[in-house]
């Protein structure tokens, strides 16, 4: 056998202090975490030049507790002055913001329990001048002027949102603005601002939606059933049990297709959680999923393959910690041992 007698006695420790210290973890803790899903998905279209792979998670409702990232480095950018490209008349910066690894790795650090999963967040990423984020109860917008604003007006109007209440049940929704005051008698913990990519099964938009505001365009006609845009895409989707949906498709891919896929994996309703190098998705049982460089052409100054985002959605286990899981992981592995006699049986 491989395992000498000195590591036998050290894997008999290990496994004891593990033992004692999981006390905490029971058997509903981890058949819930065996509910959660993660699928890889390879699509290759060649008639829709589609050429995508990518990762669909799904967890379902009442095992996660969502925390949203929000930098203030990237809403405090005032575009009538600054650009992340280099464009005449405006000053180039280099794009702030953190990747989504960057991001998990600063907070899992700082909660103890485990991270199902991470994906970028809003569409808007506070680049928009629509730009908008519910946290903790709270509506925050962008105090300065973004994308192609000379001065910073007031947002007024309906917006869609995901909107996620005190027990992380989530829905899309509307929400009415009047001037900066959110005006809703609904209980919205969180509230995603995106583009709907899906409603009641329908693949959206069709037809748009007018009175609707939404990114990238000043109302939800942005990306149509016969858009030829082929990018990577993160969406966020919701099924009938109330089961979240996260998707990361890179290469060449359009929305509609994501919508399709999130679809016929059950969800009824999505949004959009942004594009091109925004798209990022960690979990915790496989190798993030990241935008790749373009292979089309190289990117020009100021562009990214994985761009720097200012919004990250972490959805972390409502009743284990990751302690718990390591150990209760180490504990499978060493009875795998003895059951194999690796471990003598007597030891």
């Amino acid at each position: 056998p491989w395992v000498t007698d000195f590591q036998k006695y050290k894997l008999i420790n290990i496994y004891d202090s593990f033992y004692s210290s999981t006390a905490g973890v029971t058997e509903s803790d981890i058949t819930e975490l065996e509910e959660i899903k993660f699928m890889e998905v390879t699509v290759n279209d060649s008639a829709r030049k589609f050429v995508s792979e990518g990762r669909l998670s799904q967890i379902p409702a009442g095992v996660f507790n969502l925390d949203v990232v929000s930098l203030d480095e990237g809403r405090m950018v005032d575009f009538s002055k600054y650009a992340y490209l280099p464009l005449p008349g405006y000053l180039q910066i280099e794009r702030p913001g953190k990747t989504i690894p960057q991001i998990v790795e600063e907070e899992t650090r700082k909660n103890p329990k485990m991270l199902l999963a991470a994906i970028n967040g809003s569409n808007a990423d506070w680049s928009a001048p629509n730009a908008f984020l519910i946290k903790d109860g709270e509506f925050i917008t962008k105090p300065v002027p973004g994308t192609n604003q000379k001065e910073r007006a007031p947002l007024l109007g309906n917006f869609s949102i995901l909107a996620f209440d005190d027990n992380n049940r989530a829905k899309v929704t509307n929400v009415n603005i009047e001037y900066d005051k959110l005006v809703t008698d609904e209980n919205i913990h969180y509230g995603i601002q995106g583009q709907v990519i899906l409603e009641d099964g329908k693949i959206y938009p069709s037809p748009p939606k007018p009175e609707m505001i939404g990114y990238p365009q000043e109302n939800e006609v942005g990306f149509n059933t016969v858009t030829k845009i082929r990018a990577s895409f993160s969406a966020i989707g919701i099924t009938e049990d109330g089961s979240i949906m996260l998707i990361t498709m890179i290469g060449k891919i359009n929305v509609p297709a994501v919508a399709n896929l999130l679809k016929q994996a059950g969800a009824k309703d999505a949004i959009l959680l942004g594009g091109s190098g925004d798209a990022q998705q960690v979990t915790f049982s496989a190798d993030p999923v990241l935008a790749e460089e373009r292979r089309d052409k190289p990117l020009i100054a100021g562009t990214y393959s994985v761009r720097p985002v200012n919004m990250g959605l972490m959805f972390f286990s409502n009743s284990i910690t990751t302690y718990e899981m390591t150990n209760r992981f180490v504990k499978s592995i060493l009875n795998q041992l003895r059951n194999k006699e690796i471990i003598e049986t007597s030891l």
